[in-house]
């Protein structure tokens, strides 16, 4: 399977990246992994590669983060109030969510960097750059780490309804803006 890849990969034309490998029908989230490549050698499957350019998979990606966000940003109230409430289990599932979608933006952000560095250099989102968002917002997530970590509901709560919403409002504004910089970028 590794070869496969291998091959698929010196196939590929500029500014394509794999974006799926399904084997036998069914799409392999992880299939760069190498545990998961060698449970494949010496199988007879079907595998199907497909790629992908660059540019219109972040494009993608981040107008999808950006409809995660904004899905998100309206559970907001919901969540904070089953946290008040103390019924954590409902909430707390739904901040695993939060988590995953937040090391997908992580993600598209890398990819940004790395494709795009120019436009990631440049830019600006009210009269701010990208690093000192990130800083933030990850300030918002210590808070919430701590009351986490603390097993304080109501700052849990808080922290939710007020100090995340605002950044997730202003993720999704800056997610908007990113992607028409990305958009307007050379292919890399």
């Amino acid at each position: 399977m590794g070869d496969i890849l291998r091959l698929a990969v010196g196939q590929l034309n500029k500014g394509q990246v794999i974006s799926r490998v399904i084997v036998d029908g069914k799409e392999q989230a992880k299939f760069t992994d190498e545990e998961f490549l060698s449970t494949l050698t010496g199988v007879t499957a079907e595998v199907r590669v497909e790629c992908e350019q660059v540019k219109e998979l972040i494009l993608n990606g981040l107008e999808q983060e950006k409809r995660f966000l904004t899905e998100l940003l309206k559970e907001m109230p919901a969540i904070a109030l089953g946290f008040r409430k103390s019924e954590a289990a409902p909430a707390a599932e739904k901040l695993g969510v939060l988590a995953e979608g937040l090391k997908t933006l992580v993600q598209l952000l890398q990819g940004v960097a790395s494709f795009f560095p120019q436009a990631n250099a440049s830019f600006r989102f009210r009269g701010e750059d990208l690093q000192t968002h990130l800083i933030r917002f990850s300030k918002t997530l210590e808070a919430l780490n701590k009351a986490q970590t603390q097993v304080d509901f109501v700052m849990l709560a808080d922290v939710l309804e007020y100090e995340l919403s605002e950044e997730l409002g202003r993720w999704v504004e800056l997610l908007a803006d990113l992607r028409e910089v990305v958009r307007g970028s050379e292919e890399p």
